[in-house]
C-alpha cells in the first residue's frame, strides 16, 4: 500500500517536471517576411511599344521595301551605283538594327525605314530619265535588227504589234505611269528580239539546205523545227517570254546542226588539201615553183587556224581553195620537170651528134691522110 502511494507520487513528479521544462524552452523563430520591391512603372519611349508605334514601324517597313524594290526594278544599280549602295546601307543598317523592345527603340527603328525609304525614293528620281532614255535606245535598236533581218517581210502584223506597244509605252510615261511604260516597252523589245532570233533561225536553216546537210542529223533538226513552230505560236498567242526563250532554241539547235555538218565537211575537204600539199612536196614544188606552192600553203595555214578555232565553214571553204592552189603548184613543178628532162634530152642529143659528127670528122681526116 505504501509502494503504491511512492509510485504515484514519482509519477506525478516527473509529470510536472516535463510541463516545467517545455515551459521554459523559448519559442522556435519565425523567418520575417520579405515585401519584393516595387518595380518602376516605364512611361513614354522607356515603356512598352504601343500599337501606334508597331503599326508605324510596320508601314515604315513596307514603305522602304516597296521603294528599294523599285529602283531595282528601274535599274538603279547600274545606272548609279553608287548612289544604290548608300541607299541600300541605309535599308540594311535598319533591318540589322530593328527592333520593338520598347516604344523609343520601335519609333527608331521606323526612323531608320523611312530614312532608306527617302534615300530609295531620291535615287529614282534621279535615274527614272536616264532608265527612260536606255529603253528608247534599246527599243531602236531591237527594232532596227529586226527589220534588217527582213522581218518586216515576213512578219508584218507582228512588227506592227510591237510598233504599237513602243507608242503605248510612251503614253505612260508621259501620265506618269513608270511601271505601265515599263511593261509596254519591254513588250515591244521582246517582239522586236524574238523577229530578229526567228529569222536568223530561218537564215541558217536555209544554209543547211543549201549545203545539203538536211540529212546531216535528222533528229536535231526536227527538234529545231518543232521550236521554229513553237515559237510562232506562243508569238500568235502573245506569249512573249515563252515566244523568245523557243526561238533562241531553235536558233541554237539550227546552228549546232550547220556547225557538226561543216565540221565534217572540213575534215573531209582537209584530208584532200593535206593529201594535193603532199604531192605538191613530192614534186618538189616548194623548190620548183616556190612562190606559187608558198602562197597556197599561207592559205592552207588559214585553214588550219580557223579549223582550230572551229569556224568550220571558213576552214571548208580555204581548204578548198588551197587544194587547187597545191595541184596547180605541182602540175607547175611537174611541168617544170618535164620540160627539164626535154631539154636535158636534147641537150644530150646535140653532144651524142656532136660526138658523132666529131667521130666522123675524125675518119674522113683519118681517110684523107692514108
Amino acid at each position: 500500500m505504501k509502494c503504491k502511494f511512492l509510485l504515484r507520487v514519482l509519477l506525478g513528479s516527473l509529470v510536472l517536471l516535463a510541463v516545467f521544462s517545455c515551459a521554459s524552452a523559448p519559442p522556435p523563430e519565425v523567418p520575417p517576411t520579405v515585401t519584393p520591391p516595387t518595380e518602376p512603372v516605364l512611361t513614354g519611349d522607356a515603356g512598352p511599344a504601343s500599337q501606334t508605334d508597331l503599326s508605324a514601324l510596320n508601314a515604315a517597313v513596307a514603305r522602304a521595301t516597296a521603294a528599294r524594290k523599285k529602283a531595282v526594278d528601274f535599274d538603279a544599280q547600274s545606272i548609279l551605283p553608287s548612289d544604290w549602295q548608300s541607299a541600300d546601307a541605309l535599308y540594311a543598317d535598319a533591318e540589322r538594327n530593328r527592333s520593338t523592345s520598347t516604344s523609343g527603340a520601335a519609333k527608331e527603328s521606323a526612323s531608320r525605314y523611312n530614312k532608306a525609304a527617302d534615300a530609295f525614293d531620291d535615287l529614282f528620281d534621279k535615274i527614272i530619265s536616264q532608265y527612260v532614255d536606255n529603253k528608247r535606245q534599246e527599243l531602236q535598236d531591237a527594232r532596227e535588227a529586226a527589220i534588217n533581218a527582213g522581218a518586216g517581210d515576213l512578219f508584218p502584223e507582228y512588227l506592227l504589234t510591237a510598233d504599237n506597244f513602243a507608242s503605248d509605252a510612251e503614253e505612260k510615261f508621259l501620265a506618269n505611269d513608270y511601271y505601265g511604260f515599263k511593261s509596254s516597252v519591254d513588250d515591244a523589245i521582246a517582239i522586236y528580239n524574238t523577229l530578229k532570233t526567228i529569222m536568223d533561225a530561218k537564215k541558217v536553216r536555209e544554209e543547211i539546205v543549201k549545203m545539203g546537210f538536211l540529212d546531216s542529223d535528222p533528229a536535231k533538226l526536227g527538234l529545231a523545227d518543232g521550236a521554229l513552230d513553237s515559237a510562232l505560236s506562243n508569238l500568235s498567242a502573245k506569249n512573249y517570254p515563252p515566244a523568245m526563250n523557243d526561238a533562241e532554241s531553235a536558233l541554237d539547235q539550227y546552228n549546232q546542226v550547220l556547225m557538226a555538218a561543216y565540221e565534217a565537211s572540213a575534215d573531209a575537204i582537209a584530208a584532200g588539201s593535206a593529201e594535193a600539199r603532199q604531192r605538191a612536196l613530192d614534186y618538189k614544188a616548194n623548190v620548183a615553183v616556190k612562190a606559187d606552192f608558198d602562197a597556197a600553203d599561207a592559205v592552207y595555214n588559214r585553214a588550219r587556224t580557223a579549223y582550230n578555232n572551229k569556224i568550220y565553214d571558213e576552214s571548208g571553204r580555204l581548204f578548198f581553195d588551197c587544194t587547187s592552189m597545191f595541184n596547180t603548184a605541182a602540175d607547175a613543178a611537174i611541168q617544170k620537170q618535164q620540160m627539164a628532162e626535154e631539154a636535158l634530152r636534147r641537150a644530150n642529143q646535140k653532144v651524142a651528134e656532136s660526138d658523132e659528127a666529131a667521130k666522123n670528122a675524125e675518119q674522113l681526116l683519118e681517110g684523107g691522110v692514108q
